[in-house]
């Protein structure tokens, strides 16, 4: 495997699409490294773009298992992809695949405004595509949140 380090950061997103999987988990192995080591925002921020430009499984998966301190960026990142209407059911697609995952800090969502967007959307969005998913993400959330949400 080639040093990571001197690739430029989009060839680092190109390789986590490659077809070889040792290539795949190297990427994966450096995005989890990199989030352990640093308390910045820009490599949440830049995964969540790359994700949302491209539909990355890949990338759903590494954010799926972004942990603390990152959990409040990622939940910025995705309260923004809800209010923006450009991405929202890629952002649905993640936040349901995150909330299968049940990570450690899902509980935080009912006082993160992530969960007022999803409210919102739940309640003026009049495209099917866009409202079922949204639904079941809510309905998933709330035996994790059901004692905080007012």
């Amino acid at each position: 495997m080639t040093d990571l380090t001197s690739l430029s950061i989009a060839e680092i997103f190109k390789s986590l699409e490659s077809n070889n999987s040792d290539v795949v988990a190297e990427i994966q192995r450096f995005f989890h490294e990199n989030l352990s080591e640093t308390r910045e925002s820009w490599l949440v921020s830049g995964l969540y773009d790359y994700y949302t430009n491209t539909g990355s499984v890949n990338g759903m998966k590494l954010l799926a298992n972004v942990r603390e301190p990152h959990d409040k960026i990622l939940c910025d990142k995705l309260s923004d992809g809800l209010r923006s209407g450009t991405h929202v059911s890629l952002t649905l697609d993640l936040m349901g695949y995150i909330v299968r995952k049940q990570p450690t800090w899902l509980h935080r969502v009912s006082s993160h405004q992530i969960f007022k967007e999803l409210v919102k959307l739940i309640k003026t969005e009049m495209d099917v595509s866009i409202l079922v998913p949204a639904l079941l993400v809510l309905v998933s959330l709330l035996p994790i949140v059901a004692h905080k949400v007012k």
